[in-house]
């Protein structure tokens, strides 16, 4: 386990997930491990960033209260991804703070963060083409449990498939995904919406307790998007995960998506339940006529 997971074991796991207390327990561990039911999943506050002169975030701040799919929309440029980027640790903003269940996640070194229970999926795909799906699938139990991607890089050339509890741990993803049939076959040689699948499942591998899933929908067909929101609907289920969906596909985020934050020009600008969104008409005159005039 890493520092990270070990940091964040007693916030992230709610009550529910875990076997009742010994009846010799302290009432003060009790307490500790019920403490994650007290704080927000995800809180986003007055978090800034610029890039020279660009100010690409300009003090955003929503919240994800409990676990459940939130729908991150706006325009190109709005700073959807930049957000995204400053969960993950890839960016730090010079103002503002995010907190992942109860702890400011700016704080802890970056490359902790993933293996704190955060994930992410990258819109240009984040996969090892020359891998397997078993790899792959494998790469994102190593990534967050054994120091980082290059280590588990190095684990699968060498060890993928021999390790019975990764291996194991993979299947059982890729059973849930639908990738049992392709689980030995080249990724590369897969088509489009399969990969995306197999990134999908690279990120919750480790179980996360808060996936950012980068515009899913982007390149697939009109039966592959249906299908990718009943996957998400069927992870989002159980309550015990939460995703922050970014994507263009304002029918596709709408259907998976229990609340949805629009952002315009590096702010927030709307917050609302699906049907709220849609009829908020400055959001059908800046985004929604935008859409439609480009279909």
């Amino acid at each position: 386990m890493t520092k990270a997971r070990e940091w964040l074991t007693t916030r992230t796991r709610p009550a529910a997930s875990r076997a009742p207390a010994e009846s010799g327990e302290a009432g003060g561990q009790a307490a500790a491990r019920d403490d994650a039911t007290k704080h927000d999943v995800l809180r986003v506050t007055g978090v800034s960033l610029s890039f020279g002169g660009v100010r690409a975030l300009d003090d955003v701040a929503f919240t994800v209260e409990t676990p459940r799919v939130v729908g991150l929309i706006g325009a190109n440029g709005a700073g959807k991804s930049t957000l995204l980027n400053c969960i993950a640790g890839r960016f730090r903003p010079q103002a503002g703070r995010i907190e992942f269940y109860g702890k400011d996640i700016l704080t802890i070194p970056k490359h902790h963060i993933l293996g704190a229970g955060i994930a992410r999926t990258f819109q240009n795909l984040g996969l090892f083409k020359t891998m397997s799906v078993l790899d792959n699938l494998a790469m994102g139990l190593y990534e967050h449990g054994h120091g980082g991607m290059l280590a588990g890089c190095a684990w699968s050339q060498r060890a993928a498939g021999r390790d019975r509890t990764t291996k194991a741990a993979a299947e059982q993803v890729a059973e849930r995904l639908g990738l049992t049939e392709v689980l030995h076959r080249g990724v590369a040689e897969l088509p489009y919406g399969i990969q995306k699948r197999v990134e999908l499942g690279r990120a919750i591998a480790s179980n996360p307790r808060l996936v950012l899933i980068d515009e899913p929908a982007t390149g697939l067909s009109r039966s592959e998007v249906g299908s990718l929101q009943s996957l998400l609907l069927e992870l989002a289920g159980s309550r015990e995960m939460s995703l922050l969906v970014v994507d263009h596909n304002f029918s596709f985020v709408t259907g998976v998506a229990e609340e949805i934050v629009f952002m315009s020009s590096g702010r927030v600008a709307a917050i609302g339940k699906p049907a709220q969104i849609r009829e908020n008409q400055m959001i059908r005159e800046q985004y929604l006529g935008r859409l439609a005039h480009h279909d």
